[in-house]
């Protein structure tokens, strides 16, 4: 019994990690989006300052 716990507890922690995973991949997908078009804008401006 005490192994099938585990296994199941295994497991879900692999779904659990699974799903955070996929969520911490569109979060970056989100910023990275957002940093790449203020970047580009930050480095226009500093440009343009210059």
């Amino acid at each position: 019994m005490f192994g099938e716990m585990k296994k199941v507890l295994k497991n879900e922690d692999a779904f659990e990690i699974l799903e955070t995973y996929e969520s911490y991949l569109a979060i970056g997908a989100i910023f990275n989006t957002f940093t790449k078009s203020s970047d580009s804008m930050i480095q226009r401006n500093f440009w343009r300052n210059k």
